[in-house]
């Protein structure tokens, strides 16, 4: 529910992405994400979610230090628009793609590297940029 609430607000914002995510819901209920569409049929409920992919600038000001003074500081709405961003990357940063997983040598399917690096920086510019938003609103 949450990523479908960011990827609405993402969308409500004008924010695009280049690729999609797939939510599917089983007959149990069972929610999924996943970049690649299931096959027809073998999910209840098929729902193409479209997320920025972050690659665009955050607003003047956000993620500019804490010491970039009050005047680099957003407006609260730039702020909370960037955070909303944020959390849509996040949302799609955290889906295992095909080559985010590995196989140990006991045989165990585990995250690579790429994939927790990709997933800790998205948390960190959530983090950030719920900082700026905090600042943006004391000031």
């Amino acid at each position: 529910m949450a990523a479908l609430i960011l990827a609405g607000a993402a969308t409500a914002l004008g924010v695009v992405a280049a690729d999609a995510i797939y939510k599917s819901v089983d007959a149990q209920g069972r929610v999924s994400y996943s970049t690649t569409a299931p096959v027809p049929g073998s999910a209840g409920t098929v729902e193409a979610l479209r997320i920025r992919t972050g690659t665009e600038a955050p607003p003047v000001g956000v993620g500019q230090g804490a010491d970039a003074g009050p005047a680099a500081l957003p407006s609260p709405q730039q702020a909370q628009q960037a955070l909303i961003q944020a959390k849509a990357a996040l949302a799609q940063a955290k889906v295992h793609g095909e080559d985010d997983w590995q196989t140990t040598p006991g045989g165990q399917r585990v995250s690579t590297l790429e994939y927790d690096q990709r997933v800790t920086a998205a948390q960190e510019k959530v983090r950030e940029l719920e900082a700026t938003l905090e600042r943006a609103r004391k000031r």
